[in-house]
């Protein structure tokens, strides 16, 4: 090995050996309280440092990480954003280092007086990526603070990870200055203290959430615009796309158009505003379709449903209320034998006190044979059942002919009727066909219309 600086000391199966940290530095001009009109401490040039290190993991096979640093204790540099340019890279993961969120500050008040209480909470930041801000430290002050009686706010470091520098909010105030916001910018490396000689404050909420330890693509202001952490940002921190979050929740935030998105282990998504297809422009420009698609299996796997859901009224109170299934498109084939009733859809009352369950199905029927013969039946099947006490009751009880249907063959014939059977708290709806062809294959395809409550099964 040449041409490099290396560590030669042999691993061990129990401990690796890091390379030679090497570090690259330049000078930044740092104005710690840029948002002031009269900074106490006086705006310099500092040193801005990054460094790098081949990190080997301890262990059999361990993995080897080139891992960048910014601003490091050792140079502890200016808060300025950090970015890091390089060609299109094919990297296993990037793991950013989380920071816990600091402690409460202690507040003193320097001078004297009384009437107000003045409150201030701490951020730490890492380049772009932020704390949730600590609890308050406060306290009872004069109603006007000056640079003879004010506030000074003093804190510790986080208990785990290193930030580049906190910013510090003003969360109460008393009568002058009325402004809350962030009023102070202070390195990591220097001392953790911050004067509220009546400093301006930008208006700022503290954040609510720890944005540290997530993958941050900036926009162009600098702020988070694309991240990937486990929880969801405040409102107004700009777009973001969330995976492994706490109860499996997914969301991407498109500014005051806020689409969230949340999914389940079943698969389910919820949105805030209307899901719409794309919104033509110009002069007659069509709209795009909205397609809603089941879930595409592979060789002869059953098809998947489309099904919506609409929620029924429960008791007063803050339960959620129970969606139930209004349509179900039916992607499975069912195989019919002549003749034979078939069950396509089991459907269970809301209670066995007193409930009814009404709908429509749709279906369609094909007939064919070894000789190339086809035949087709399309109808409609109005169905209406009452549970009475654990008493149920249903119509069409025995083999009826449909409200509407069409016949359509290349020869015989095809005919079919709908049954709804009953079983406990529950009904069957069965489909039965009856070909002249011999030896047929029979299929049918049904499509469901739920009117009222009723939990649905796809037999």
């Amino acid at each position: 090995m040449t041409n490099g600086m290396f560590n030669t000391t042999a691993a061990t199966s129990g401990a690796s050996q890091n390379s030679p940290v090497l570090e690259l530095g330049g000078t930044a001009w740092y104005n710690p309280e840029a948002s002031t009109t009269s900074p106490p401490v006086a705006a310099a040039s500092v040193p801005d440092c990054w460094s790098h290190q081949g990190v080997e993991t301890n262990g059999s096979n361990g993995a080897s990480t080139l891992a960048f640093l910014h601003n490091t204790s050792t140079c502890p540099g200016s808060p300025a954003t950090a970015a890091l340019t390089a060609p299109e890279l094919s990297a296993p993961v990037l793991a950013p280092t989380s920071i816990s969120t600091p402690s409460a500050p202690t507040v003193t008040l320097q001078g004297s007086g009384s009437g107000a209480t003045w409150s201030y909470k701490i951020v730490a930041l890492s380049g772009i990526a932020f704390t949730a801000a600590s609890a308050a430290g406060s306290v009872t002050g004069p109603t006007t603070i000056n640079g003879t009686n004010w506030p000074k706010i003093t804190w510790s470091a986080p208990s785990s990870g290193t930030p580049d520098y906190y910013e510090v909010y003003r969360t109460a105030v008393g009568t002058s200055p009325s402004t809350t916001g962030i009023i102070c910018w202070i390195p990591a490396g220097a001392t953790l203290e911050c004067d509220d000689k009546a400093l301006t404050a930008n208006g700022a909420t503290a954040p609510t959430i720890n944005t540290t330890g997530t993958i941050l693509i900036p926009n162009s202001g600098g702020s988070p615009g694309i991240w990937f952490g486990s929880g969801f940002p405040n409102a107004g921190q700009g777009n973001f796309i969330c995976s492994g979050c706490s109860s499996g929740q997914m969301g991407i935030n498109m500014s005051t158009n806020a689409v969230t998105m949340s999914f389940l282990s079943a698969g389910v998504f919820t949105f805030n505003n209307p899901l719409t297809g794309t919104t033509g422009s110009g002069t007659n420009s069509a709209g795009g379709n909205l397609n809603l698609d089941g879930g595409a299996g592979t060789g002869t796997a059953t098809p998947t449903n489309v099904i919506i859901n609409t929620p029924i009224p429960g008791t007063s109170g803050s339960t959620a209320q129970t969606e139930v299934a209004r349509e179900i498109v039916t992607g499975k084939t069912y195989s019919l034998t002549s003749g034979s009733a078939t069950s396509v859809y089991d459907i269970a009352f809301a209670n066995s006190t007193a409930s009814a369950i009404n709908g429509i199905v749709e279906f369609g029927i094909q007939a064919s044979d070894s000789s190339n013969d086809i035949q087709g039946f399309s109808g409609l099947c109005p169905y209406s059942a009452v549970d009475s006490g654990g008493t149920v009751t249903a119509a069409p009880s025995s083999a009826t002919a449909l409200v509407s249907s069409a016949n359509a063959v290349s020869t015989g014939t095809l005919s079919a009727t709908c049954t709804v059977t009953t079983g406990t708290n529950l009904i069957h709806i069965q489909i039965t066909a009856t070909t002249s062809l011999s030896s047929p294959t029979i299929t049918a395809t049904p499509h469901l219309h739920q009117n009222s409550p009723g939990t649905v099964t796809v037999d």
